[in-house]
């Protein structure tokens, strides 16, 4: 304690300590920011299954997930164009489809 009071107590001591401890401030500010925003990011950026995962998850063979496509039960999305691009299906659609009952083990007709 007697440095900070030695600082405070010198001629230009207060406005050093001030202007270190506001810019250790912007600067522990600027990364609790950048944390926050990448977290965020993080989050409610769409997680995806693919299509072997989804197959592993249900049990069923690729037809089976294709049939529930075609029928509107699910969606599917390419990263990529082409005809061998892989398919993704977003995790938080597939969890949607799943409680209400429209894909799964036991789907609705």
């Amino acid at each position: 304690m007697t440095n900070i009071q030695s600082i405070i107590n010198s001629p230009e001591g207060a406005a050093t300590l001030i202007m270190r401890s506001g810019e250790q401030l912007r600067k522990l500010i600027e990364d609790v920011t950048a944390n926050t925003r990448r977290i965020v990011e993080e989050q409610f950026q769409p997680k995806y299954f693919t299509m072997e995962e989804m197959m592993d998850m249900f049990h069923v063979k690729r037809s089976a997930i294709d049939e529930w496509v075609k029928s509107g039960k699910i969606n599917k999305y390419k990263m990529t164009e082409g005809k061998r691009s892989p398919v993704f299906f977003d995790q938080a659609e597939v969890r949607e489809a799943v409680r209400q009952g429209r894909i799964g083990k036991y789907t609705h007709r």
